[in-house]
């Protein structure tokens, strides 16, 4: 693999560029992030009625880390921990709903169905993220989108009742 490598006063000055974008896009991730999750809380009484109350705990850990990203926009070391951050928090809304499916009992339509639409709101989230997460290191997101299709093929093995081993 070719790897090139930026001058620090281009990649400086790329970065000055990105900044308010950067904080903008976050604001953005936090907020919806934190509505969609909270607004769905409605429906899960109907779609996982055998745990809704882990769920909607589930839920408020997401809704307070979106809040919290937001939050970290107004702090002056934003800027550095920007890539860590975003994928974090990626990881957290991912995770979550992994953890909302595992904890579904097999009756409950959401384990078949209703966190499919979930999953296509994080990554769109993602999508809307991906210009500036990949500006520091696209093997960071390659990483980052590896990790998320693991983690759903392991969810998806364990509804289906397949043994991955040990």
């Amino acid at each position: 693999m070719v790897q090139f490598q930026i001058p620090s006063q281009l990649q400086t000055a790329f970065d000055a560029h990105l900044a308010e974008a950067r904080i903008r896009n976050t604001r953005q991730l936090g907020i919806l992030g934190g509505i969609l999750y909270a607004v769905l809380a409605v429906l899960d009484p109907w779609m996982i009625p055998s745990s809704v109350h882990t769920v909607w705990a589930i839920r408020a850990v997401e809704v307070a880390a979106s809040m919290g990203l937001y939050g970290f926009t107004r702090l002056p070391s934003f800027h550095k921990r920007y890539s860590l951050l975003i994928t974090a928090h990626f990881l957290l809304l991912g995770g979550g709903v992994e953890a909302m499916i595992y904890v579904a009992g097999s009756e409950d339509m959401a384990r078949h169905s209703y966190y499919t639409g979930m999953i296509l709101v994080v990554m769109a989230l993602i999508g809307g993220e991906h210009e500036t997460l990949a500006v520091r290191g696209p093997g960071r997101t390659q990483l980052f989108v590896v990790a998320v299709r693991d983690a759903h093929r392991f969810s998806a093995a364990r509804r289906h009742g397949v043994d991955l081993g040990a």
